[in-house]
Formats: C-alpha cells, structure tokens, sequence
C-alpha cells in the first residue's frame, strides 16, 4: 500500500531506501532507544535489517516535516492475527521521533491521521490497536492517551534481547470501528 497522508504538518509516506541513515541515526541515538526498549549499540547490518523489514511493511510511514522536507521520524503498523478474535484486525504500533521534534504534538497528529485509514484498510468492522511503553517513558504513554488509548495492564518484561534486565511496562488499547465509505 502506497498510501501518502497529510497532515497540518507532516507528510506521512512510506519508507523510501534514502531514509536509512535517518532511521539508522534514532535508533542508535540513546534518547530514542532507550525509552523505545531498542538495544544500544546494535550494528549497522542490525539496524538495515530492522529497516528493510519495516519498509515491507504495508503500514509503515516516514514522517517529514513539511516546513523542512526533512524525515523527523517513524510510523508503523505492525499486523498480526489473534486467533482468539478472527473477527477483529489487530496492528501493534510502533514510533520513533528525532528529538528534536518532541513536545510538539506531531506524534499525535501522525497516529491520528493513520488511525482510520489503517482501520478502514480491512475486511473486520472493529480494528485493535496495541501499544507497549515503558512505564517511565512518560512523553510516549501521554501520546498514546491523547489519542483515548487505555492502559490494560502493567508488567514487567525484559528492556530487550541485549539485556538481562526487567523493566516495567504498560499494555495499551484503542478500538475503532470501520467507518462507511462514501
């Protein structure tokens, strides 16, 4: 799906081979990984594999910023089936922002422009949205709430497959349901 969204001030688009070194630059700054749960220091080949999976993906988006025309950032819908609700799509949501680009409200705006298009995409009436954030990460978890999403439960999981370590998380939920198509 070639789908391009706008936004009052982005332009959502699907991942381009010329947003690698972007991509590649937040998933190794420490700002971003850290609360993202991403390992530090993962190697490039690491990183360009992550990135060639999420450029497969039908519901994965660049963001750029139209006053600069620059990539600031990442969306992605990561789908999977839930064999316990056939009649309900499932998608995993995932971003990363520069942060030079935090407290802005363009994470939000970005969601909020993809939630329904990716919502309206399939076959089921209602479509789940999950989210997973580090109990601490406060900017992501008030993103999500902006955007209704409820916290389901907390618990704790290991902070990444670099790590011994445990963290705490928050399980998130939104559910929309399709809406008619003129």
């Amino acid at each position: 799906m070639n789908v391009v969204i706008e936004t009052e001030r982005l332009v959502l688009r699907p991942l381009t081979v010329g947003d690698l070194s972007v991509y590649q630059r937040l998933v190794a700054d420490p700002t971003v990984a850290v609360p993202a749960g991403l390992p530090l220091q993962a190697s490039a080949a690491r990183t360009t594999d992550w990135f060639k999976a999420d450029r497969e993906n039908r519901f994965a988006f660049g963001l750029v910023a139209k006053q600069t025309n620059q990539l600031v950032g990442t969306l992605i819908f990561y789908e999977h089936f839930d064999p316990e609700n056939i009649d309900t799509a499932s998608y995993d949501l995932g971003f990363l922002l520069d942060p030079a680009y935090w407290g802005q409200g363009l994470m939000p705006e970005a969601i909020a422009g993809c939630l329904q298009r990716v919502a309206n995409d399939g076959d089921q009436a209602t479509t789940t949205f999950w989210a997973t954030c580090r109990v601490d990460n406060d900017r992501s978890r008030r993103v999500l709430e902006k955007l209704a999403f409820q916290t389901i439960n907390e618990h704790l999981l290991p902070m990444n497959e670099a790590s011994s370590g445990l963290v705490q998380q928050a399980l998130l939920r939104l559910d929309l349901t399709k809406q008619q198509k003129n």
